[in-house]
């Protein structure tokens, strides 16, 4: 055989390849081949392949999907079932409104973006406040939203729990906002146990989000304080550089003051997605408070 007949005969083997290349989309045509790999991609991971293969997502696959629950909660059918018990997830900050842009408007995202954009996300957790210990719910106080927990943390917030409910008792006095969670966080040695901190979380489905939870300490539950020290405002205000940063803090300093301050954009995670709390009819009170000082912006949740 020639080298000539020999490369055109190689060539003709390859043509069927040539004229017909397999591609993505005829791997995930099939439903159920589908759904086993959308199940272990993140939903921003989606709605950038959704982009990418033309919208293949029916209008059920789109909600079930595309929603932020899936880039911060590993365990969220838990999580579903712990909303409707009580549990309140908030999120935080500047950054918050790009969760949604960047699931149902990704093209626009990117373009604006990019790829290598991190979120700053800061997360605040609430649960009921029960009659008793007897009646605490284990599973909302264990709660982690990484993959591991702290069994330290949790006997340390059901033993915090048990206390404020003894002075609920001894005062007649009520909480107006619920019992602030900490997640089962690692308990950190070189922070003082009197001090409230932001931990941020190391482990997420989605590694393109920063996010940090609110870890109170037992004065902040008391009073149902978050606490805002300088080191965080900044991720949930938006100031991007330091001198901007300076003249934000300068006018946010003076709107606390007047009364007019603007906090940083709210939202309930809940299992169908990002729920305005400015909202809702439900009564309850948060204390947003802004570093050392003892200025605070009362938000109703």
């Amino acid at each position: 055989m020639t080298k000539s007949s020999s490369s055109s005969s190689a060539q003709g083997s390859l043509k069927p390849w040539r004229q017909r290349r397999r591609s993505l989309m005829d791997v995930l045509i099939p439903y159920d081949t589908r759904k086993e790999v959308l199940s272990w991609l993140s939903a921003f991971d989606i709605a950038k392949l959704d982009l990418v293969l033309e919208y293949i997502l029916d209008q059920t696959e789109r909600q079930v999907y595309l929603n932020p629950v899936r880039d911060i909660i590993w365990n969220k059918s838990l999580m579903n079932a712990l909303v409707l018990e009580g549990m309140k997830l908030i999120l935080c900050g500047n950054d918050v409104p790009l969760l949604h842009q960047r699931l149902h408007d990704t093209k626009s995202y990117l373009q604006a973006h990019g790829h290598k954009r991190r979120l700053q996300i800061y997360l605040v957790g609430l649960c009921p406040f029960p009659e008793d210990m007897a009646l605490a719910n284990d599973r909302i106080l264990s709660f982690s939203v990484g993959k591991d927990r702290c069994d330290d943390r949790i006997w340390n917030d059901r033993r915090e729990l048990e206390r404020m409910l003894q002075v609920f008792s001894v005062y007649s006095l009520s909480s107006s906002a619920g019992f602030l969670m900490s997640f089962g966080t690692p308990i950190q040695k070189l922070i003082r146990p009197s001090a409230s901190t932001w931990y941020p979380e190391p482990d997420l489905p989605d590694r393109m989000i920063d996010l940090k939870i609110y870890v109170p300490s037992y004065s902040a539950r008391l009073h149902g304080e978050v606490s805002l020290p300088r080191s965080v405002i900044p991720g949930l205000f938006g100031f991007a550089y330091r001198k901007t940063c300076l003249l934000r803090l300068f006018t946010m300093y003076t709107r606390i003051v007047t009364n007019k301050v603007q906090l940083p954009h709210i939202s309930y995670l809940t299992p169908t997605g990002l729920r305005d709390p400015r909202k809702e009819s439900e009564e309850g009170t948060m204390r947003f408070h802004f570093g050392p000082s003892l200025l605070f912006r009362e938000f109703s949740i």
